[in-house]
């Protein structure tokens, strides 16, 4: 009986020989894009464009060379794409329905073509020519028509994209897009980066060790690849930089206590040196939960959880975060037998307003609210040293697996009711 299952098998797979070979010698079709009546992308080193309603596709190009990263213009009547057709890569543009392409760049580096901006009249290429060392690429905006590139102040960046008013450029400093690394989670993962064009500020959107890539505005929402997941499987993920709604977040207060006595006793320098290993040290703890470590205000530590990127377990990550700081401030204290830190946590958890917030010069991510100011009055008044306190709010968005202490209910300064208060013991 099995030799006759094995030959009709045999058969069955005689039967589809077509099907099979074309399966087998299929290339691949790469770096796709839209415009509003047409998809291009790239197949066997050309590019093809097809009907988004459908129908059979047409070859684009046809010189010899590999054509890549085909992207439409704003109005969709042409086509800028980096190829190599005389041994080095440069950036061309050609019209959307056929014709003779365009050279637009010309250095002996290859350039990359990135984006368009948004009116349709500059280009955002990522090339080497600059960098010194040939090891990192830097943005450069190009007319579409060719001319002089001109460097944008950016000090690293290999994939991006122009907002759609043209003032701030979502971009990747590093790229694992042409690395074999599946489920890397070292040094070169590649964070999310919001740059405003006008007052230079910057921001890191994402800040954990998942590969976060290739973002992408529709309207004034960015989405992006990431294998943030559990499973470390890519998807598409979105952020709203401009949201500035509420959302619910646990933020966490760290403070060092007695940094006054402290610091009567040492030198200024020795005192910058401790407070620098501190912040290292207890923010890798905070990034190694996935949190967002917000800023540091004189001796003390402000994290956020669930905020820029939604995390329906932010309260208990706010929890494991402060139960490894303190184990990772024994790994210091170790080190400082004569003079031991000590410091106080408190955790809070609720809606907050969160964004980039400050003058047209200078802005930065935080979070505002009851929430904040909740947190910091718990530990200035609640927490003792070595302590982590939480509140009612953070307790009741824990599931089981914390060992927790009732304080009973306080009432802190600026508040008219109490609030119950608990010790995490472990």
């Amino acid at each position: 009986m099995p030799r006759v299952s094995a030959l009709l098998a045999c058969i069955a797979l005689a039967a589809v020989p077509s099907t099979l070979a074309g399966q087998v010698s299929a290339r691949m079709f790469r770096h796709p894009d839209v415009s509003a009546t047409q998809i291009a992308f790239v197949y066997a080193g050309d590019i093809w464009v097809v009907p988004k309603t459908g129908g059979t596709a047409q070859r684009l190009t046809t010189p010899r060379g590999e054509e890549l990263f085909p992207r439409f213009s704003p109005d969709g009547t042409k086509l800028a794409y980096s190829a190599n057709y005389d041994g080095n890569t440069d950036v061309y543009v050609v019209p959307a329905q056929g014709g003779t392409a365009t050279r637009i760049t010309h250095h002996p580096m290859a350039d990359r073509l990135v984006d368009w901006y948004p009116d349709g009249r500059s280009l955002l290429v990522a090339t080497s020519m600059a960098s010194g060392r040939q090891r990192y690429s830097q943005f450069f905006r190009v007319s579409a028509t060719g001319g002089m590139p001109e460097r944008l102040p950016v000090p690293y960046g290999e994939f991006g994209a122009i907002s759609p008013d043209g003032r701030q450029i979502a971009y990747m400093p590093m790229s694992l897009d042409f690395r074999t690394w599946k489920r890397y989670r070292g040094g070169w993962t590649p964070d999310l980066w919001l740059f405003d064009l006008q007052s230079f500020a910057s921001q890191n959107l994402t800040q954990n060790d998942a590969d976060d890539a290739q973002p992408m505005w529709y309207g004034r929402k960015l989405y992006f690849m990431s294998d943030r997941d559990p499973a470390q499987r890519h998807n598409i993920w979105v952020y709203d930089p401009d949201t500035r709604q509420t959302r619910e977040v646990t933020v966490m207060f760290c403070d060092i206590v007695g940094f006054t006595t402290l610091c009567q006793y040492a030198e200024p320098q020795a005192v910058g040196d401790m407070l620098n290993n501190f912040f290292e040290r207890m923010g890798e703890v905070i990034f190694e939960h996935d949190g967002t470590l917000d800023k540091f205000i004189g001796d003390a530590i402000l994290a956020v959880f669930g905020a820029p990127l939604d995390q329906h377990d932010h309260a208990a990550r706010a929890v494991s975060a402060a139960l490894a700081m303190r184990r990772e401030l024994a790994h210091v204290n170790a080190d400082r037998q004569d003079r031991p830190i000590r410091m106080r946590i408190a955790i809070n958890s609720g809606r907050a307003l969160t964004g980039d917030i400050g003058s047209p010069k200078r802005r930065e991510f935080t979070v505002l609210g009851d929430v904040v100011n909740t947190a910091a009055r718990m530990e200035s008044s609640v927490a003792q040293p070595d302590q982590i306190v939480i509140s009612q709010h953070t307790r009741e968005r824990l599931s089981d697996g914390f060992q927790l202490r009732a304080l009973g209910s306080v009432t802190l300064r600026g508040r008219d009711s109490g609030l119950e208060v608990f010790e995490v013991v472990g």
